[in-house]
This record gives C-alpha cells, sequence and structure tokens, in this order.
C-alpha cells in the first residue's frame, strides 16, 4: 500500500514481545517529517508503553490508512490494534518508506549506558542549546575522553561505520572531516569545523553523529543487535 500524503491519519507502527502494534493519530500537518507529527507519534508510544510490561519500539510511521493495514494483516491479528510479528507482517513492515525519529529510535533501542539521559537533557533544554556559548561549556568542554575515542573511533572505523549504516538504515557512513558549518548531530552534540565525526550523506541538517555517540553507541550494541535479530527473523 503506497504513502497516501494527502490522507488525514499518521499509521505508525510499534513492535513488542513479537508483536506490532499497527495505530493511528491526527497529523499536525501535511509534512510526515515535521517536529510536530514526530510529537504526535511519541505520545503514542509513551501512552502505550504506560502499563506494558515489555519494552516498546518504535519501527516508524506514514500516511496511510490505519483501517486497510488492519484488513491487510487481519489473518495475523493478536489482540487489538496488535498483530502477530511474523515473517509476512516483518517483511512488508521492513520495505515500507517509514519515517523514524532518530532520537526517539536510539532513546528506545539503547538502553545501556546514559544515552537516554542525554537525549531527554538535550529535548529539556532547546532553548539554552541554542546559545553556542552553553553548549560548549556544558557539552564540549566537559568531553574528557575525547581523545580516547578518536583512538578507538580510528582502530575501529570500519567496524562503527557498518554498525552504524545498518543501525540508521543511512547507507554508508563512514569517518570523515568536517570541512565547513558547525553543525549539531543527531543528540545535539556540536561537531565543529575540523572535527572528526561519521557521516552520512542520506539526511539533510545534521548529517552524521559524533565521535562521541557513535563510539558510545558501538560499544553498547547488545540490545540493538538482540532486536535486530528478531526483526531479521534469526
Amino acid at each position: 500500500m503506497a504513502d497516501n500524503k494527502n490522507s488525514n491519519e499518521i499509521v505508525y507502527f510499534l513492535y513488542s514481545n513479537y508483536h506490532v502494534k499497527i495505530g493511528k493519530c491526527a497529523p499536525k500537518n501535511q509534512d510526515i517529517n515535521s517536529e510536530a507529527n514526530q510529537d504526535a507519534v511519541i505520545g503514542r508510544l509513551k501512552g502505550c508503553q504506560t502499563g506494558n510490561p515489555h519494552k516498546i519500539y518504535l519501527l516508524g510511521y506514514m500516511f496511510g490508512s490505519e483501517s486497510q493495514w488492519h484488513k491487510h494483516f487481519k489473518e495475523y491479528r493478536g489482540n487489538g490494534e496488535w498483530f502477530k510479528f511474523g515473517e509476512v507482517v516483518r517483511d512488508t513492515i521492513k520495505e515500507l518508506p517509514l519515517c523514524v525519529s532518530q532520537s526517539y529510535n536510539i532513546d528506545t533501542l539503547v538502553e545501556t549506558g546514559n544515552l537516554p539521559e542525554r537525549v531527554l537533557e538535550y529535548e529539556s533544554n532547546k532553548e539554552k542549546f541554542q546559545d553556542y556559548m552553553w553548549e560548549k561549556e556544558n557539552v564540549r568542554d566537559n568531553y574528557e575522553k575525547k581523545e580516547e575515542d578518536l583512538q578507538f573511533a580510528g582502530k575501529n572505523r570500519l567496524e562503527i561505520s557498518q554498525f552504524l549504516s545498518r543501525m540508521f538504515s543511512a547507507g554508508y557512513m563512514h569517518l570523515a572531516t568536517k570541512r565547513k558549518n558547525r553543525i549539531k548531530d543527531w543528540f545535539g552534540d556540536i561537531i565543529e569545523v575540523d572535527d572528526e565525526y561519521f557521516s552520512s550523506n542520506n539526511f539533510s541538517g545534521a548529517n552524521g553523529i559524533s565521535v562521541r555517540n557513535a563510539v558510545m553507541l558501538f560499544k553498547n550494541t547488545k540490545t540493538h543487535l538482540e532486536l535486530m535479530a528478531v526483526l531479521n527473523g534469526r
């Protein structure tokens, strides 16, 4: 079923305990990638998580019709809006042009380390993060393991690149040097001109991820790899 950009529904797909929930929410505008639409989906994810003993993972969302997807997968229905995540359902969803919130996707996939806390800090201090001096004092200057992370990234660049490419479905990510214009990565880290970072050409805006975040993700892959094994039917 094609993505209907004029739909009055956003259809989202949530994974938990070998089932997928296919739900809907009202779009805030007709830009599926907008922050307002992302927030609407994240609100539903958080609501579903309340009272659920199993961790819920955001697979993605798109414009469409919830009822059509329920009808399409009717023979795999479990309870309510939850469907058995078997081979047919899995392979169909994997081929969809889903929009994924990078921050919250990683927040749900990686449960170790301090990444969830850093994402929450960023979301709670967006206005402060617009102030470069505040960022420099609270984020950049407190980065005590910079040289250690740079050495680790250089030594393991191929493995980290392959891991990030798979994790973000971002084509080929590679270790590069920022040539012009300072940017923030997907989690608010500052990437200055001449800084090394893992670059992706598949996204606009913050085109990649800082070495610090890349190393943190790479070193804490257990939960992610276990989930990917389930999603890929291994």
